[in-house]
């Protein structure tokens, strides 16, 4: 289910419409929705949104961040799927699969987001779907049994219900990745032609002031 996104103003919500999707579904069943961020970590109605509905009465198999601008250039809020099995509440110990797919296989292109091998000339772009889709289903078809942890992007754990937001979102849960020397060198080169075109482009300004 993909609701509609609220509009700037709006008083209605995204999950409003999982609320309702999920009152229409036999006990049991599974609904796979797509939510804005927001609504998965705003402290405020959608705190308790996820308390006192989704939580309450539902349990929560999986939460997958998705690529930004997904619905470029349609709509500009980054969204996540969640997988949501109706009517059983989430039990404390479970597990949630938590996911986080930054890349999937297109790029932007004339306001256009396109699949990069369709491209002319083709282009190469990682696509995280076909990788983390087996883990994803073999995870729901038996919770709670196995265990996946890569970090940064997908890890099977419980949902900590001791942090004050009870926030949803993947990059709450997954690890990062440990640091290596070539990702060490890489922030050190980045670091240091940042700082030079800084010096360049501000110390040829401030030269500029001087001879006025």
């Amino acid at each position: 289910m993909n609701p509609p996104f609220a509009l700037k103003g709006s008083t209605d919500k995204e999950y409003f419409f999982v609320t309702q999707a999920l009152s229409l579904m036999a006990d049991g069943k599974i609904l796979f929705s797509l939510l804005p961020l927001g609504a998965l970590f705003g402290a405020r109605d959608e705190k308790v949104w996820r308390r006192d509905e989704l939580l309450a009465k539902n349990t929560l198999l999986a939460v997958v961040s998705l690529p930004e601008e997904l619905f470029y250039p349609a709509a500009q809020k980054q969204v996540a799927a969640i997988i949501v099995k109706k009517g059983i509440p989430h039990p404390k110990e479970q597990p949630v699969f938590w996911a986080r797919i930054a890349h999937d296989g297109h790029l932007k292109l004339k306001s256009k987001r396109l699949p990069a091998g369709e491209l002319r000339p083709p282009r190469t772009e990682r696509d995280q779907l076909p990788e983390v889709l087996p883990l994803l289903q073999s995870f729901i078809a038996h919770p709670g049994t196995g265990n996946v942890n890569q970090p940064e992007f997908c890890k099977t754990m419980p949902i900590d219900y001791s942090d004050p937001l009870l926030e949803l979102l993947p990059e709450a849960y997954l690890d990062t990745s440990p640091l290596t020397p070539e990702i060490l060198h890489r922030a050190v080169d980045d670091m240091a032609r940042q700082t030079a075109a800084f010096l360049v482009r501000f110390g040829k300004e401030a030269a500029a002031e001087n001879y006025r």
